[in-house]
């Protein structure tokens, strides 16, 4: 049986020469607790090249999702990023700016959860979420004339209302998920 330390220094490799897409190098995230520091990700290492799938596989609380975070500089408080470098398309993800990673976030890196129907916050709609995004991460106007969202966004194909705006995410992704 392999520990989590043994799928945290997991490596994946390509024989391309190309420079690797992602490269994480001794990642190391530790978590302040009433009862002192824990360290939830100790020495995580990998590379991803262009046109390689990876995942992150291990027991439960082994670290996977706080690597993921970690990507999007997303860890939750109380943890932070210890130590370790994150490129991503040669850049040095722990030294740009905060206003440089949210430009990056939902269009150039992304996190897909592991259980999709949690991934959204239940109280708010459908549209509600996708105006967050939008507005953050690209060139789309979002009008919210009343209580349905105007999207628009030139040459994406993106339609300017849907049905299932106004939908809590619950029944929405329900319907999805069943359909």
């Amino acid at each position: 049986m392999r520990s989590s330390s043994d799928v945290s220094n997991a490596s994946v490799s390509s024989t391309a020469s190309a420079d690797p897409v992602l490269s994480v190098r001794n990642l190391r995230v530790e978590f302040d607790t009433r009862r002192g520091r824990v360290r939830a990700v100790d020495g995580v290492s990998f590379t991803l090249n262009a046109g390689e799938t990876l995942g992150l596989v291990g027991e439960s609380g082994c670290g996977k999702t706080v690597t993921a975070l970690s990507l999007l500089r997303s860890v939750p408080a109380p943890g932070k990023i210890d130590g370790g470098t994150i490129e991503f398309e040669g850049r040095n993800l722990l030294s740009i700016s905060e206003r440089d990673m949210t430009r990056l976030r939902g269009k150039r890196i992304a996190l897909i959860p592991q259980d999709p129907l949690t991934a959204l916050n239940p109280v708010m709609t459908v549209g509600d979420h996708l105006v967050e995004v939008l507005d953050i991460i690209s060139a789309c106007v979002v009008k919210p004339p009343g209580r349905v969202p105007l999207i628009s966004c030139p040459g994406s194909g993106f339609p300017n209302r849907g049905s299932g705006l106004m939908r809590i995410p619950t029944n929405f992704l329900g319907a999805c998920v069943k359909g």
